[in-house]
């Protein structure tokens, strides 16, 4: 699964290890309990997190003048990995509101108060 371009890469690597855990998490407990056989559950998660740690700085900066487009890339590479649309649904708000944040914390941002 590949975004078009690189500009959110490194949001790409944390998103999927959020992924990754969440499906994690739902297979250990589809039969009702945790026990050391779920051990098997976390392997592909724990790949994902050198790639998703590695440059976790970088993702503010892939965040600052976020266009429409980019979110919409994201999410819809949210969509080949996972089929929960409240799960899609809460990337796309989260990262309009991170862009937000990233936006009001810029230095060069000029913030009107009423």
């Amino acid at each position: 699964m590949e975004l078009k371009n690189n500009k959110m890469k490194e949001t790409k690597e944390v998103l999927e290890l959020a992924v990754s855990l969440i499906k994690a998490y739902r297979s250990a407990k589809s039969d009702g309990k945790f026990n050391l056989g779920d051990i098997q559950y976390l392997i592909d998660p724990a790949l994902k997190l050198p790639p998703a740690f590695d440059n976790i700085g970088e993702v503010p900066k892939e965040w600052v003048n976020l266009q429409e487009a980019d979110i919409q890339e994201v999410v819809g590479y949210v969509r080949q990995v996972s089929n929960d649309e409240d799960f899609i649904k809460l990337i796309y708000h989260l990262i309009g509101a991170g862009a937000a944040v990233v936006a009001l914390t810029r230095k060069d941002t000029e913030i009107a108060v009423s």
